[in-house]
């Protein structure tokens, strides 16, 4: 695998990760935009790193329909994501490809359901447990747990408790990038509204308003409070 191929390209996606969050463009032009890094992404030589990248896309994707309210139309990308990540899977596991999976299982947890949740939520916590056993200084792989024990419901291993110690623990991690604190104080936020702290969830609301202002989703969570 060429190390610039692998370096580029994830420069492309994050890139490509960092627009979304920014928010600063039309649903039609975050789509369109993603569209193109896609097919940048299927001309690489490389096939395991083409797999992996496409999965990382189709995440992306799929929360760019999230984002614009087509939470329907986000669901195939979701899938996507899920089959290219659990292939890539059965030839080369990391932390990373682990974390991917344990995102799209999640997201389409959101998307499809409670049965869904409830059949699926188990794969998404063992996913983002084996991301982060491969490397535990992979700060997404934290995140993704953090999500798999916000979101899941109680039955399935859920616990918003456990998920915001997780993510509480993150912010001391002075190497995370701007759009991985912006995750960790969104989801923060998300859980401490769930418990009905509506002051931390509002100073932590806000913190992720301060690294990109015009973000809805960190907007639409202030405006709940």
């Amino acid at each position: 695998m060429s190390h610039s191929e692998r370096s580029s390209s994830g420069r492309v996606v994050r890139e490509s990760e960092r627009l979304l969050i920014a928010d600063e463009l039309s649903p039609g032009e975050l789509f369109a935009r993603l569209v193109e890094v896609r097919e940048e992404m299927a001309r690489l030589r490389n096939t395991q790193l083409r797999a992996h990248r496409l999965a990382e896309v189709e995440l992306l994707l799929g929360n760019a329909r999230l984002a614009s309210s087509a939470g329907g139309r986000a669901k195939e990308h979701f899938r996507q994501a899920r089959r290219l990540s659990s292939k890539l899977l059965g030839h080369y596991a990391s932390s990373e490809t682990y974390r991917i999976l344990a995102e799209a299982i999640a997201h389409l947890s959101l998307v499809s359901g409670p049965f869904y949740q409830i059949a699926n939520g188990t794969r998404a916590r063992d996913a983002a447990l084996a991301a982060v056993d491969l490397d535990w200084t992979n700060p997404r792989a934290h995140i993704a747990l953090a999500l798999y024990y916000l979101n899941a419901p109680a039955v399935a291993g859920g616990s918003v408790r456990r998920g915001l110690a997780i993510l509480q623990e993150l912010l001391q991690n002075r190497s995370l990038s701007d759009v991985e604190q912006f995750l960790v104080y969104v989801r923060l936020a998300e859980g401490h509204e769930e418990r009905g702290d509506s002051q931390t969830a509002r100073i932590v609301a806000q913190a992720a308003l301060e690294l990109f202002p015009v973000n809805r989703w960190a907007r639409s969570i202030l405006a709940r409070l």
